[in-house]
């Protein structure tokens, strides 16, 4: 194994034992996800010392198995909470997986770690990192409020190392989507976190409001391109997308050349 990959757990076996019982149900993974989550090399997160936790990507491994493992997450878990924000989280054998919530088509990333290591067992044991505190959204403008406020508001530029970083850094075409979403994307790691920070942040904080389906996000448009992030935060962002102006939700929408499965009733 990688100094970039460890494992948190392997070889479990034997029923499910849910957060204080919270799964739905009793259903523990099927042998073929116990083999797949056993077997495949998760990538440790090591720009996130303060939350341990390590995650898959979608197009390293077997794609069918991999959405297999989002659905079986999001039909037998609880829910739960990181901070204010809700997701959905599935316990076996000690182990928390979870994904950011993304419509399952979209989502590239399963992230798991230890149930000690969860927010909140570490809220309940007053584990949590010194620094950051729940952040209260209710003060937020609806998100309808902020499509309306960013139209025709003109982006602004990457500052110039970001777009350095993202001329020159490797980008990973997402094959998984090649016939109904194409699009590319990177992947952070400890070489180039503080470049995936910059850059996310910059999404974050200077792109627009669009959508996908019924999802409103955060998107930068820059020569031609489009930028994305699935995740909550930038310091939470694992990964950054982007795609042809051509290849938005809107601009496919408009152009009458949106995939013909509905992705939003049918990948949720």
């Amino acid at each position: 194994m990688s100094s970039r990959e460890r494992r948190v757990g392997s070889g479990h076996r034997g029923p499910t034992a849910g957060r204080d019982g919270k799964n739905k149900g009793a259903d523990p993974f099927p042998e073929h996800l116990r083999c797949f989550v056993n077997d495949e090399p998760w990538t440790y997160a090591k720009t996130m010392p303060e939350w341990p936790h390590e995650y898959l990507v979608r197009d390293r491994v077997d794609g069918e198995r991999f959405e297999a493992l989002v659905r079986h997450i999001r039909s037998h878990g609880y829910e739960g909470h990181f901070y204010s924000k809700s997701i959905t989280y599935y316990e076996e054998q000690g182990l928390v997986y979870w994904t950011m919530g993304a419509l399952i088509a979209e989502t590239t990333i399963i992230n798991r770690c230890k149930k000690e290591d969860s927010f909140e067992q570490r809220s309940r044991t007053g584990t949590l990192p010194v620094g950051r505190s729940d952040s209260d959204r209710s003060h937020e403008p609806s998100l309808e409020k902020k499509v309306s406020t960013t139209i025709g508001v003109a982006p602004s530029p990457f500052r110039d190392d970001v777009r350095r970083f993202v001329e020159s850094t490797p980008w990973t075409f997402a094959k998984t989507y090649a016939a109904t979403w194409p699009h590319e994307y990177v992947v952070r790691t400890a070489e180039n976190a503080p470049m995936i920070l910059a850059l996310a942040r910059h999404i974050f904080e200077e792109g627009t409001d669009g959508r996908f389906y019924s999802r409103i996000g955060k998107y930068h448009h820059e020569g031609g391109k489009v930028y994305w992030s699935m995740d909550a935060t930038p310091e939470d962002t694992e990964l950054v997308n982007r795609c042809d102006e051509t290849q938005t939700y809107e601009a496919r929408l408009a152009a009458g050349t949106l995939p013909k499965s509905n992705f939003q009733d049918n990948n949720r």
